[in-house]
């Protein structure tokens, strides 16, 4: 794919982004054809979408092979968080600011060091990792006419509309979070429950999959970026005015007001 259908592509998500409507790119004669290609063109989609401001990290989805099976993908993907949509808990949204809002519950972690490389052992991962804490992500789950495939859902950066982080811990090692259990309640009643090993085994261990795929496309994690590792409870649409709060053992507590 040629840079000047890469604009073309960036130039064709920011129109529509911006007027609200469903993403048609696909549709069109310059759209991408393979995953190199549609992270080529969210990077230029999000870096248009930055203004100049700066990225907090990374989200992946698609973390198991459940989710990569009904989707019909062969790996996980990831999208970019952008600075500006990183919240702290305890945060509130307006669904007005959304075509369709969601959430999705999750591990953050934040690097402590810069990781690169394919096939990183778990000590190495691991070791990288200087905090974890709770995450809600926000999803714009917008539609888009044309077919539903992984090329598309990476071009338009896989829904991602940010996320709410809790408290960082740094003395996770000492925590058994591939058997800690998440529990998502909305106003107080139980809605869903997860558990740390729902995501690749261990909620930390998709990022040294995301530091390989970086490093194939010439690129690494750097000290300081956050990196939310993939859902532990199917995604939820909860309508206003609501508060969700997610609570994981070792990790705490988070809340999201999520109004009209």
């Amino acid at each position: 794919m040629d840079q000047a259908s890469i604009d073309q592509a960036v130039a064709s998500l920011l129109d529509d982004f911006e007027s609200w409507r469903e993403f048609s790119l696909m549709t069109q004669p310059f759209a991408p054809q393979t995953e190199d290609d549609a992270y080529a063109v969210q990077a230029g989609f999000m870096g248009a979408r930055a203004a100049g401001g700066a990225f907090s990290g990374y989200k992946i989805a698609w973390s198991t092979p459940v989710m990569q099976e009904r989707v019909g993908a062969s790996e996980p993907v990831y999208g970019r968080l952008l600075e500006s949509q990183v919240l702290t808990s305890p945060a509130a949204v307006s669904m007005s600011r959304y075509l369709a809002f969601g959430i999705e519950c999750e591990v953050a972690v934040r690097l402590g060091r810069d990781l690169a490389g394919e096939n990183l052992a778990e000590e190495e991962v691991m070791d990288a990792v200087a905090e974890v804490m709770l995450a809600f992500e926000l999803v714009d789950s917008r539609g888009w006419t044309g077919p539903r495939t992984p090329v598309q859902s990476i071009a338009m950066n896989i829904s991602s509309a940010g996320a709410v982080l809790g408290e960082p811990v740094a003395d996770w090692r000492e925590l058994d979070l591939a058997a800690a259990e998440c529990r998502l309640s909305i106003d107080d009643a139980w809605v869903a429950s997860g558990w740390g090993s729902d995501v690749g085994g261990h909620p930390v261990a998709p990022v040294g999959w995301l530091a390989g795929r970086l490093a194939r496309q010439g690129s690494t994690l750097r000290e300081g970026d956050v990196v939310i590792t993939g859902s532990m409870i199917p995604p939820q649409f909860p309508q206003p005015v609501v508060t969700a709060r997610l609570d994981m053992a070792g990790l705490g507590s988070i809340t999201l007001d999520i109004g009209s």
